[in-house]
């Protein structure tokens, strides 16, 4: 690499570190409003996929999510600890009543969360932000 090459390069402008900053915020505000709940982001996801779901394959809810399987499978593993989730069969997983009324209990938080992120972005940004996902998956 030439002396000139490294003057010109400009990481500030690097798209994943945009969105990966985007994603720590977005998160952080939602761990905040979740806190008390003693679950994760990705539990959360987890409970309201299934939630509208009642019963999908680990696989399938790996890629619903864009998630790692081993993400989801750890998640899964603690949820089913709490009695949230239960295994049907090796590769099947189910909310229980328990995990249906963990949803319930979430859904005012998750709304506070999301209400303090669409302040942030206004209808602006949230527009953006459904045009970059829509772009990123068609």
């Amino acid at each position: 690499m030439k002396m000139k090459d490294l003057e010109l390069f400009n990481p500030s402008i690097c798209i994943a570190r945009k969105i990966q900053k985007s994603n720590r915020i977005i998160n952080n505000i939602f761990r905040n409003h979740l806190k008390h709940l003693d679950l994760s982001n990705s539990q959360v996801s987890i409970l309201f996929v299934l939630s509208k779901k009642r019963t999908i394959s680990q696989k399938d809810l790996s890629e619903f999510l864009a998630l790692e399987k081993s993400t989801v499978n750890r998640n899964i593993k603690r949820l089913v600890t709490q009695g949230y989730l239960e295994i049907i069969s090796h590769k099947k997983v189910s909310i229980t009543d328990a995990g249906l009324a963990m949803v319930l209990k979430t859904i005012p938080f998750w709304e506070e969360a999301m209400s303090e992120i669409e302040t942030i972005l206004k209808k602006e940004g949230l527009d953006s932000l459904n045009l970059i996902l829509n772009k990123l998956t068609t």
